[in-house]
């Protein structure tokens, strides 16, 4: 029985209550009790509190139900006065009836319609299984679109890279290069017949007259333009106002004569004309396009000179052969061009930053299997 004594309850023996249609039946328990100081305590027991319920769940008229996890359930007191009581964990009846879950199915199932307990990852399958169709078809649908907006990009973009060397050859023309002929025309050479000169001009205006063959823009400019000066033309190639000058020095034809009626053993072919031009303005248009047809130039007026002196000379019966002896030199290749690089391309690791074509194409090839990701 239980008894009151100075606002203590004390249950010292089993008690059933009826309520509400519903019997509970709460254990003996030692030390159980419920001050009017702490409504809220615990019954403490060392032994669960077991709730028989009917088909209807009946509880306490003053206690809320109430899951505080999987494997306890509470009571807890809603008015002064009432006690809060641990449910079984099993959740089941001395009847042996289950618990009614509040989604409707039994305490113990799952959910998702699983096995009590049968928990883990879920098991792979393959791409082509049967239950992943919609996720096939948006794969599939996926895939398709980056390829056709890669291959749009390709052909309407990535063309215009291949199609700028598509007229190349014919093209050719619009690399400027000016011939400067100062032979015989700075004092002290006035009074000189000159030959060289007049042979290189005659030739590049040919050249640009007859197109015969792809050639560059040579452009004949009066030594007059740069003030008689050379050194302005190099000035006019360094800003870029052409792509070459080709300068015949204005003793050229005259150190050619004294080479070979005096003997001059200090002669130097390449004395007498100068190619003058700047690498690093484009280093790939120098190398594939404007030095090749330079040095077919050089070649072609060499051989024509040559040819040309060589007749000269030697039909010339007051020229000594001990001179020619001498002076191989003079006789052939009797002239040259040197060489003027005036911003040389440096250094070599610069390479790759000007020349990205072909990597902007790698790039793409390798950054587009994220692409279908």
């Amino acid at each position: 029985m239980s008894n009151i004594r100075n606002g203590v309850f004390y249950d010292s023996e089993p008690e059933a209550h009826v309520h509400n249609g519903g019997f509970i039946h709460i254990e003996p328990k030692e030390e159980s009790y419920i001050t009017n100081e702490d409504r809220t305590a615990p019954i403490r027991s060392d032994t669960p509190d077991k709730i028989i319920a009917n088909e209807d769940k009946a509880t306490p008229a003053d206690g809320v139900y109430d899951e505080a996890s999987n494997s306890d359930r509470t009571l807890r007191n809603s008015h002064q006065g009432d006690g809060v009581v641990n449910l079984d964990k099993e959740g089941q009846s001395d009847g042996g009836e289950k618990e009614e879950r509040s989604d409707g199915g039994e305490k113990g199932d799952r959910p998702d319609g699983g096995e009590k307990g049968d928990e883990g990852p879920p098991k792979p399958v393959g791409f082509w299984h049967k239950d992943l169709s919609n996720t096939r078809l948006k794969v599939f649908k996926l895939w398709t679109g980056i390829t056709v907006m890669l291959m749009t990009f390709v052909v309407a973009v990535l063309s215009l890279y291949w199609a700028v060397l598509f007229h190349a050859d014919a093209n050719l023309n619009s690399l400027i290069v000016f011939v400067v002929d100062f032979d015989g025309q700075v004092a002290p050479y006035l009074g000189e017949t000159p030959m060289i000169g007049p042979l290189i001009t005659r030739t590049t205006e040919a050249q640009v007259r007859e197109n015969r063959m792809p050639h560059l823009g040579y452009v004949t400019v009066p030594p007059s333009a740069y003030n008689y000066d050379p050194i302005q033309v190099r000035e006019a190639i360094y800003g870029q106002q052409a792509w070459a000058a080709i300068v015949i020095n204005a003793n050229a034809t005259t150190l050619l004569r004294q080479a070979v009626e005096q003997g001059n053993a200090t002669y130097d072919p390449l004395g007498a004309c100068q190619i003058i031009y700047v690498q690093a303005r484009d280093q790939t248009t120098y190398y594939d396009f404007v030095l090749p047809q330079i040095n077919t130039l050089q070649t072609e007026v060499t051989s024509m000179f040559g040819q040309m002196w060589a007749r000269q000379v030697l039909a010339n019966t007051s020229i000594p052969r001990t001179n020619l002896q001498r002076v191989p030199q003079a006789l052939s290749p009797a002239i040259g061009f040197s060489m003027f690089n005036l911003r040389p391309f440096q250094p070599p690791t610069a390479t790759p930053t000007v020349t990205v074509g072909l990597i902007y194409l790698i790039i793409i090839a390798f950054f587009s299997f994220t692409f279908y990701m």
